[in-house]
């Protein structure tokens, strides 16, 4: 986990270059040691499709975040924060592909590009069921 977090800090930094060779070489380095679903290689997983939405490669993201959410319902159950998480982070990918760009939602009334409906509602359903799961499960 704390290499999670040493990557995440390149991310914060804008240093993308960086952090994605090392997202990854953990993310073999656990497939090998631990294992392809054990939770800290769906973590990195998820790490990494946040990585390339960030850096608004989302054909490349949109799988590696379907798979992190495949393997933790599988592995982690329905209800667990972190497949929460992975429902979540799979809206925000929705939401994003359907502006066409990497949009911050605190600049999201910046954007001056056509938005895709469609995409949209798909972003909705998922974060509407992230957010009534974590309520379920964390509480309000």
């Amino acid at each position: 986990k704390m290499g999670n977090h040493h990557l995440a800090l390149h991310q914060k930094m804008g240093n993308h270059h960086l952090a994605l060779p090392l997202f990854e070489e953990a993310l073999e380095a656990q497939r090998r040691t631990i294992g392809a679903t054990a939770p800290d290689t769906l973590l990195t997983l998820n790490n990494l499709a946040m990585h390339h939405l960030r850096t608004e490669r989302f054909s490349v993201s949109l799988p590696l975040a379907g798979k992190a959410l495949k393997y933790r319902r599988k592995t982690l159950g329905r209800n667990h924060a972190d497949t929460l998480e992975s429902i979540h982070n799979l809206g925000l990918l929705q939401w994003h592909m359907a502006h066409g760009e990497y949009v911050s939602f605190t600049n999201a009334k910046d954007h001056e590009g056509e938005c895709n409906v469609s995409g949209m509602e798909r972003a909705a359903v998922l974060l509407g069921e992230s957010l009534e799961g974590r309520r379920r499960v964390l509480g309000e």
